[in-house]
C-alpha cells in the first residue's frame, strides 16, 4: 500500500494532482483549495475507485465503481479534533449509491465534528476536516501545479420589486439545476430575495453549496466546474446580475463585494480596447463591504521586478547631530541600496508588457527629459516621467505622455544596443557597427523614434560628452581611435575622427575616458599602455581651431586604473608597485602653487611641511623623506626639489622613499617629488589666407626663416628643430645664457627666435621643459616664403 501526501500552502489558490490507476488506465482528480495536509489513495482498483476533492474546508468522495461482491472500503478522516476511521463492508452487489451512503453514515457517526454530512447518487460530502487517508494498491502519480482562478459564481440583486419573477440556472457535471423566486405583493428588500435564493441553490443539489457574503450577493460554489449559468427576471434582466470570473462592462459590478477580489472586463470585439482587469478595494480596509473597482493585473501575472537583477541606487545622506555614521556631525556619506522598483499593477502579458529588458542584461544607462534610460538587447527602455523606478504602464485604457516607452532599433541587421551618451538634449546610443538618436519632441510612447544616424565600428566603452561634443572610441586593429559627434546649426549630425593625422598612437583597445569640457580637455587610456592619452580641442564658432593629442605618464611603473574631474580636480587612482593611490591633477591656466605666483612641474609633489627634513654636516645634504615610497625604477634625475622662491635644488641621491638634495635646506619652503618631461612637438605650418567663408590654405613651397616662440612667466625650456630631410636635431636653450641652478629662477614674459632655414613639409620642431620651472608658451610666429606653383605645357 502507499499513502501519497501534498501540502497547500495559503498563498497558492488552488492545488490540482493526479493520478492513475495501472489497473483501469484511468485518470483521477484532487483539487484543494485551502490549506490542508491530504494524503489520498485507493482501494483495489477493481472494485471501488475514489475521486476526491475540496473545496474550502469540505471534503467530497465519489464512488465510481459499483461493488460486485462482498468488499471492505477504509476510510479515515483527520481534522483539528482528531483521525477518525472505519471500514465499510458491503454485503453484496451495490450500487455506488448505496456505497456512498453507508461510508456517509459511518463518517457522520464518528465524530460531531462530522455529523455535517450529506449522501446523494454517489457522493459524500464530508466538513471541517485537514486530511484523509484510504489503502490503495501501488499506482502512477503526476503531479500537476496550476494556479487557477477560483471556482465561483456571484449572484447579486440589484433591485427588489414585487410580484416579479427572479430566476438562475447552473450547469455543472451533475446536471442542469435551475430555480425562480417569485416576489410577494409586500416583497422589495434584496436582501431577502438573495437569502431566499440562498436556499433554493443549497437544496437544489448537494454539488451546490451557496452562503449570502455580502449584503444581496451571493457566492455559489461547485464542486466541478460550472459550465453555463444564467440569470434572468420580469425587470427585462436588469434586476438580477451574475458573473464568474469575467464581465462585460464595468456596470455589471456590484459596489458592494468582498475586498482583493478580481475580475477581467472583457473587451467589445467592435471597438479596438484590450481587456481589461480590476480589482475591488473595500473601504476603511474592511474585508467585505462598499468600495471601488480598480485597474489592475491579470490573475496569472508575474510583475515585479526582482531589485537584486537591478542597478542599485547612490543616495547622498547627510549624518546627524552626533555623527551616528561618519563620526562627524552633519558630515555626508553616500548609501548604495538595492532600489523600490514599482510592479506591474495593470493588465496582462498583451496590454502591458513588462519591460524588454526582463530576463536580459541591462547594457547601458542614461537620463533624458526626466526618465531614466535603460538599454538592453535592441530596445531602449525609458521610465515613466519623473518616476525613475517605474516601467510598468499605469493603464491600460489609454496611452499617456508621461507613461514609460519600450522602443526597439528599427533593423533588418542584428544592432544589440551596447553604450548610450547625451549630445544637445538628445541621447546618441551606439551597437557594435551602428550609432542612433532617440528622437521624439516632446518624447512620449507616441513620438519615440530610433533614427539611425551613422555606421562606425565603436567599443563596448559609453561616450563621452564635451561640451557640444560626444566622443566614441573606435576599435582598430592593432590601435584605437576616436570619434566626435557634434551638431551642426542646421540639427544635422557630422562625425569626425580625432585621431586620423595620430593614427598609430593610441596602442590596444581604449579602456577609460572622461572629459573636461572646461578646459577643452578629454582623457583616453588604452590595455597597451599605461599613459594617459589627452586631447587638446579649441572651438570658433562651428570651427575646430584646435586638435591636439599628448601623451602623459607617471612614472615607469604606474598604472592608471581610474580618471573623472570633478568641479576643477581631476580625481586618478594608480597603481603604483602594488598600491593604490588617489592623486589630484589641476589643468588650466594660470594655476599657481600655494605660496608662489607660478606652478612647479613637479609630479605627487608634496610640501616640506608634508615631509621628514634633516641635516648631514658631514656630506653637506638635506635629507627629505616622502610620506610614500617612490617608484622603485626610478634615478636621481627622475626626482625634483624646488623652492617656492623658483630655485630648482640639486638632487644627490635617492632612496626607498627619500630624496638628498646640497646643501642644508631645514628651513627652506619647498616642493618635492617626481620630475616629468614636458614635450610639445608641433604641426606642420600652412600658410593661410581669408577668404570670405573662412581661412583657406595657400598653395606653393612654404620655406622657413625662423621661428618665435612668445613666452609667459617662464623659467626655461629648450627648443629641438629637426630639417626636413636630415637626421641631426639642432637645439636652443630658453633663457640663451644657462644661469647657476642655485640662484632665484627669474621667470620672464619673452620670446625666443629659432633660425630653421629649411621647408616647411618635413620638418619637425619640438618644445621640450625638463626643469621643475614652469614654461608657458602664448603664441608661435612663423617666417619664411611661399613659392606659389607654377604650370607649364
Amino acid at each position: 500500500m502507499q499513502a501519497i501526501a501534498l501540502q497547500v500552502q495559503a498563498s497558492s489558490p488552488t492545488l490540482k494532482a493526479e493520478y492513475k490507476s495501472n489497473a483501469e488506465n484511468t485518470l483521477h482528480w484532487i483539487e484543494i483549495t485551502s490549506e490542508n495536509e491530504v494524503t489520498a489513495s485507493t482501494i483495489t482498483p477493481d472494485i471501488l475507485e475514489i475521486e476526491i476533492t475540496s473545496i474550502a474546508d469540505t471534503l467530497f468522495i465519489k464512488s465510481q465503481v459499483a461493488a460486485t461482491g462482498v468488499t471492505a472500503h477504509d476510510w479515515s478522516v483527520t481534522n483539528t479534533a482528531g483521525t477518525f476511521s472505519g471500514t465499510y463492508t458491503t454485503g453484496g452487489a451495490e450500487t455506488t449509491t448505496q456505497i456512498a451512503s453507508g461510508i456517509r453514515a459511518q463518517v457522520a457517526a464518528a465524530h460531531n465534528s462530522l455529523a455535517n454530512t450529506t449522501s446523494a447518487a454517489n457522493l459524500v460530502t464530508v466538513k471541517s476536516y485537514t486530511q484523509i487517508t484510504d489503502f490503495s494498491a501501488e499506482e502512477d502519480l503526476l503531479l500537476a501545479f496550476g494556479s487557477k482562478v477560483e471556482d465561483v459564481l456571484y449572484i447579486f440583486i440589484k433591485q427588489g420589486v414585487s410580484l416579479s419573477d427572479y430566476t438562475w440556472e447552473i450547469t455543472n457535471a451533475a446536471g442542469k439545476h435551475t430555480g425562480t423566486i417569485t416576489t410577494a405583493a409586500t416583497e422589495q428588500k434584496t436582501l431577502n430575495i438573495a437569502a431566499a435564493m440562498l436556499m433554493q441553490i443549497q437544496s437544489a443539489d448537494p454539488s451546490l453549496d451557496a452562503s449570502v457574503r455580502i449584503g444581496s450577493l451571493i457566492e455559489v460554489r461547485s464542486i466541478f466546474p460550472i459550465t453555463e449559468f444564467r440569470v434572468s427576471d420580469d425587470g427585462g434582466d436588469n434586476l438580477m446580475g451574475a458573473f464568474q470570473h469575467e464581465v462585460r462592462s464595468m456596470t455589471e459590478l456590484p459596489v458592494d463585494f468582498r475586498d482583493g477580489y478580481r475580475v477581467r472586463v472583457s473587451s467589445d470585439p467592435t471597438t479596438e480596447l484590450e481587456d481589461q482587469f480590476v480589482t475591488f478595494t473595500t473601504e476603511k480596509d474592511l474585508s467585505v463591504g462598499p468600495g471601488t473597482w480598480n485597474e489592475s493585473t491579470d490573475w496569472e501575472l508575474e510583475h515585479y521586478i526582482d531589485p537584486a537583477s537591478m542597478p542599485r541606487k547612490l543616495t547622498l545622506e547627510e549624518d546627524d547631530e552626533a555623527g551616528t555614521v561618519t563620526g562627524t556631525p552633519g558630515a555626508n556619506y553616500f548609501t548604495i541600496l538595492l532600489a523600490d522598483w514599482t510592479p506591474r499593477t495593470v493588465g496582462n502579458s498583451t496590454t502591458s508588457r513588462v519591460a524588454s529588458f526582463t530576463g536580459e542584461k541591462i547594457s547601458g544607462m542614461a537620463f533624458t527629459s526626466n526618465r531614466i534610460v535603460l538599454l538592453s538587447q535592441q530596445n531602449a527602455i525609458a521610465s515613466e516621467v519623473g518616476l525613475y523606478f517605474n516601467f510598468n504602464r499605469t493603464t491600460t485604457l489609454t496611452t499617456v505622455d508621461s507613461d514609460r516607452i519600450d522602443i526597439a532599433v528599427n533593423e533588418t541587421k542584428l544592432a544589440v544596443l551596447r553604450n548610450v551618451g547625451e549630445l544637445d538634449e538628445q541621447l546618441i546610443l551606439s551597437s557594435d557597427e551602428a550609432q542612433f538618436v532617440l528622437a521624439g519632441q516632446p518624447l512620449t510612447p507616441a513620438t519615440a523614434i530610433l533614427n539611425r544616424i551613422s555606421s562606425f565600428k565603436v567599443t563596448d566603452l559609453p561616450p563621452i560628452s564635451s561640451g557640444s561634443s560626444l566622443f566614441f572610441p573606435t576599435l582598430g586593429s592593432e590601435f584605437a581611435g576616436v570619434l566626435d559627434f557634434f551638431r551642426q546649426e542646421q540639427g544635422a549630425y557630422t562625425i569626425d575622427e580625432l585621431t586620423i593625422q595620430v593614427p598609430s598612437y593610441i596602442k590596444g583597445e581604449i579602456l577609460l575616458s572622461t572629459s573636461y569640457p572646461q578646459e577643452r580637455l578629454a582623457f583616453f587610456k588604452a590595455d597597451e599602455d599605461n599613459a594617459l592619452f589627452a586631447y587638446k580641442y579649441e572651438w570658433q564658432g562651428r570651427e575646430r581651431t584646435q586638435s591636439a593629442w599628448s601623451r602623459w605618464t607617471f612614472g615607469p611603473s604606474a598604472n592608471v586604473r581610474y580618471i573623472d574631474f570633478f568641479e576643477t580636480e581631476g580625481i586618478v587612482l594608480i597603481e603604483r608597485g602594488g598600491d593604490l593611490f588617489l592623486e589630484r591633477i589641476k589643468v588650466g591656466d594660470g594655476l599657481t602653487d600655494t605660496d608662489t605666483t607660478f606652478q612647479v612641474c613637479i609630479d605627487r609633489r608634496v610640501r616640506d611641511f608634508d615631509c621628514v627634513v634633516g641635516y648631514s654636516p658631514g656630506p653637506g645634504t638635506t635629507g627629505i623623506d616622502l610620506p610614500y615610497d617612490l617608484d622603485p625604477l626610478l634615478t636621481a634625475a627622475d626626482v625634483a626639489v624646488a623652492t617656492t622662491q623658483g630655485v630648482e635644488l640639486v638632487v644627490t641621491s635617492i632612496g626607498t622613499n627619500r630624496i638628498n638634495v646640497q646643501g642644508d635646506h631645514t628651513t627652506t619652503d619647498f616642493w618635492a617629488g617626481q620630475r616629468y618631461t614636458q614635450k610639445i612637438t608641433l604641426s606642420e605650418p600652412i600658410p593661410q589666407f581669408d577668404g570670405p567663408t573662412g581661412p583657406i590654405p595657400r598653395s606653393g613651397d612654404f620655406t622657413l626663416h625662423n621661428l618665435e616662440v612668445q613666452t609667459s612667466k617662464t623659467g626655461s625650456f629648450k627648443v629641438q628643430v629637426t630639417p626636413a630631410g636630415m637626421s641631426e636635431t639642432f637645439e636652443h636653450a630658453y633663457p640663451a645664457a644657462v644661469t647657476d641652478p642655485l640662484l632665484a629662477a627669474v621667470l620672464s614674459s619673452d620670446a625666443l627666435i629659432v633660425g630653421v632655414p629649411s621647408p616647411a613639409r618635413g620638418l619637425t620642431v619640438s618644445l621640450v621643459n625638463d626643469t621643475a620651472l614652469p614654461s608657458s608658451y602664448t603664441g608661435l610666429v612663423w617666417n619664411g616664403d611661399l613659392s606659389a606653383y607654377r604650370s607649364g605645357r
